[in-house]
């Protein structure tokens, strides 16, 4: 016996897309069978043509999305700068417990000649055998002499105390063994500061390896002159929290009599030592983001 599907009405409906027609006499599998669309076929074939030309275009012109992501994804994960941990904290006032100033000792000190470009400078240091072993103190040689320069770092990072300046502190005090080879006083000389370097590993500093980083910028920050008799103060200058601070101090010609004179400055730099040497001076302060 056959099973018939009868709606409770006949139905006759056309819109568009098919024609379907319901009738006592049609069984349930006809009646729901469905038939096929007009523009079926065309749909399809318009939603792969899009599909294909979107591909296209994606592929030929990658859109400016794709590019940054591509320059990001291109750099070196040392390179890029790290978000401030301290974002917030300039809204609160430092407690009056707090020093106003503070010297940093540089993290790396070494020298690079313009004559010898690729020298590479031994590690100076004032190494001592003991009977607990060898011994290498934190010490390190600053020296300027003619073509030979000496190349500082300071990584600054103490909240708050972003105004910064050069200390070169070359007075003997009473009691302090600590001595500077400073044959003519005053003695000028330049500081120059090289913008977006990198930090420069132990061993390998050289005058082409300073100077050939296309991203490093020379400028001269200023010319001090230096004197055995009296402590120098450079000129302030900001210096944001997390900022690698790369110096170079060089000698500056200057006449002597009748001719031209090169400056010799030479010292032992101790950070063990906070009233000799050079030094950056960090002052309570905050770098304006506005």
């Amino acid at each position: 016996m056959s099973a018939y599907y009868i709606p409770l009405e006949d139905i006759s409906q056309e819109d568009g897309l098919g024609v379907t027609s319901y009738h006592p006499g049609m069984t349930y599998s006809e009646a729901h069978q469905s038939s096929t669309p007009r523009n079926a076929g065309w749909t399809t074939y318009a939603a792969l043509a899009i599909l294909v030309l979107c591909t296209i275009v994606n592929t030929v012109q990658p859109s400016s999305q794709h590019r940054a992501l591509t320059a990001f994804a291109g750099q070196k994960l040392g390179d890029m700068r790290e978000p401030s941990k301290y974002i917030g904290l300039n809204k609160f006032s430092p407690t009056s417990e707090s020093e106003d100033s503070f010297k940093t000792f540089p993290i790396f000190l070494s020298q690079i000649d313009s004559t010898r470009k690729s020298l590479i400078f031994d590690g100076d240091n004032q190494g001592a055998v003991t009977d607990l072993g060898t011994i290498w103190p934190d010490a390190r040689r600053l020296w300027v002499e003619g073509s030979v320069s000496s190349v500082a770092q300071f990584r600054l990072v103490d909240f708050g105390y972003e105004n910064c300046s050069f200390a070169l502190f070359l007075r003997s005090n009473s009691g302090d063994v600590a001595e500077a080879i400073l044959p003519h006083s005053p003695t000028p000389v330049n500081i120059w500061l090289h913008d977006d370097a990198p930090q420069i590993p132990s061993g390998s500093l050289s005058y082409n390896t300073l100077y050939r980083r296309s991203r490093t910028t020379r400028r001269l920050h200023e010319t001090v002159e230096l004197q055995s008799t009296r402590n120098t103060e450079g000129r302030t200058f900001p210096c944001p929290s997390g900022t690698l601070l790369t110096v170079e101090v060089s000698c500056h010609v200057f006449n002597v009599g009748d001719g031209q004179h090169q400056c010799h400055v030479e010292f032992w730099n101790d950070p063990l030592n906070s009233k000799f040497g050079m030094m950056v001076t960090q002052s309570k302060g905050f770098v304006s983001t506005t």
